[in-house]
């Protein structure tokens, strides 16, 4: 009984640390979402989230950490949801297309997560290649396995599939910038469709081949 005591308790203080940590998390992207990273610090974080400073201390180490801790853990839905499709049984084009448009809808949805991925870019030495060893090319050699799928199956022509999965990453990134961060006024679907059909078709006109 005892045992089984000491397992809720600390059942109970896992859950509050994770609520903590998510509490903090929240804080830490919407103040960067608001005013970018230099005018972020400790204090504001604590007040953001309703704790003291010193909470934040027991989670994190310093501002670097609190940063990244918060991208890492506010990207981890966008690379699962990227996973599962990826590795769906979906056709290489179908796979493709629906990756195109999750990306685009989650960061839609969670703009304070884009931005604070923007203002960072200027610290992006801190955590770049922790994050680049890991989630980033795991994640690509996904995609470039889908295009060699392509072609295998005759659906693409032959194409250096890594420098394919890279560019259609990037380029799925880029259409996104542009509503995120400027709140561009356009119809963010069919700027997707037209990135597709450029992706899969290509910019050369039908005479152009002759």
């Amino acid at each position: 009984m005892k045992k089984k005591r000491l397992k809720l308790k600390e059942k109970r203080k896992h859950l509050l640390e994770e609520f903590t940590k998510k509490n903090i998390h929240e804080a830490v992207l919407e103040l960067i979402g608001e005013n970018g990273v230099e005018a972020l610090t400790v204090n504001k974080v604590a007040q953001r989230a309703g704790i003291a400073k010193g909470t934040v201390y027991l989670h994190f180490k310093d501002k670097d950490e609190l940063i990244c801790s918060s991208i890492d853990s506010s990207l981890a839905p966008l690379f699962n949801g990227l996973m599962d499709i990826l590795d769906s049984d979906l056709d290489p084009v179908e796979k493709l297309k629906k990756y195109a448009f999750f990306s685009t809808d989650f960061f839609d949805h969670y703009r304070n997560t884009f931005r604070a991925l923007m203002y960072n870019q200027h610290q992006a030495h801190i955590h770049k290649k922790r994050h680049m060893d890991s989630n980033y090319e795991a994640f690509i050699e996904k995609l470039a396995n889908v295009f060699q799928d392509g072609i295998d199956s005759g659906m693409f022509r032959p194409i250096d599939t890594q420098i394919a999965a890279t560019t259609f990453a990037n380029s799925n990134i880029s259409i996104t910038i542009q509503y995120i961060i400027h709140d561009t006024q356009r119809d963010l679907k069919n700027d997707v469709n037209n990135l597709f059909d450029i992706i899969l078709n290509g910019i050369l006109s039908n005479q152009s081949h002759t």
